[in-house]
């Protein structure tokens, strides 16, 4: 678990994360949305202390991370970062095995972890020994992904993880990483600026402006039921794309007496990419006030 209390830091005198609280259970993830500028990667980083905090307190499975040197707290947090940030003379088996080698695991377990991990981001091991460079930027941030979680952090935190990758491997990723969080039982923290993964990926949003969280609540929450204007401008843009995204068949189903052989848990924008069948769609915005009166605040 992980738990921000009053967090801040200050630049110059000027409060680029001001009084950030919040809560990220075991199986959470959590997304940091905002702008350029709003204090979602200060607020991040400062978590593992890569930038260190002005005020506030920061507990990981209970313990205030005061208590740790920085690099023992960070062999603790697994980190996914934008840039992957593979160590280039490495091969893929080397950098996979990273933090397990200095946590002084058996080499035994080490390397039952790495292959364990090939199989859970989908790469076969011949990878092993290529080095990052004869990777293509998807597998790359795989191994990214697998690295973060050698040490079997009970924390992650992910910093605009798919961000460099081109739209289709993009899509790829956020779609594996959805299912892979849902084995994981980790806790964890996402920095985003783009609306439409947070909502695909987050349990809940932080959604950030000018250092402070203006709200915090499931994907639901804030795009039907906006705290102020600024998170209803926010997502307003892309607001029936999103509605799509959040509404699922389980919430469809009180309204029709039609019999739908999906997962309930499937959104309507899931559904809608394997059937083609617009009377769903037609059914929802015949009884989207009721749907949202009974659903909207997931």
């Amino acid at each position: 678990m992980i738990e921000i209390q009053h967090l801040s830091k200050t630049y110059g005198g000027q409060n680029v994360v001001d009084d950030v609280s919040f809560t990220v259970q075991q199986g959470e993830v959590l997304v940091l949305l905002g702008t350029s500028g709003s204090g979602k990667t200060t607020t991040l980083k400062m978590i593992n202390k890569l930038v260190e905090k002005t005020a506030g307190t920061v507990f990981i499975q209970g313990k205030n991370t005061d208590e740790y040197q920085p690099h023992e707290l960070r062999r603790k947090i697994g980190y996914v970062i934008q840039s992957i940030g593979l160590f280039p003379h490495y091969t893929i088996e080397k950098n996979i095995a990273t933090v397990p080698e200095l946590m002084h695991w058996e080499k035994s377990r080490i390397d039952s972890r790495v292959r364990e991990l090939l199989g859970m981001i989908g790469l076969s091991e011949d990878v092993l020994n290529r080095k990052p460079h004869e990777l293509s930027g998807g597998q790359q941030q795989r191994v990214g992904i697998a690295r973060a979680l050698a040490g079997d952090p009970e924390v992650i935190l992910l910093d605009e993880p798919f961000g460099a990758l081109d739209p289709i491997t993009r899509a790829e990723l956020q779609k594996e990483f959805k299912q892979l969080k849902s084995g994981l039982k980790k806790a964890m923290v996402l920095v985003t600026h783009d609306v439409l993964e947070a909502v695909v990926l987050a349990d809940k949003i932080a959604l950030m402006d000018k250092g402070k969280i203006q709200q915090i609540g499931s994907p639901k929450d804030l795009i039907f039921h906006p705290a102020n204007d600024f998170v209803r401008q926010f997502f307003a843009q892309s607001k029936l794309q999103l509605e799509l995204q959040v509404i699922t068949l389980a919430d469809i189903m009180p309204f029709t007496i039609k019999q739908i052989k999906q997962d309930a848990s499937l959104s309507l924008a899931d559904y809608m990419k394997v059937n083609e069948n617009p009377e769903i769609i037609k059914l929802y915005f015949e009884n989207r006030e009721k749907i949202v009166e009974a659903y909207g605040a997931g």
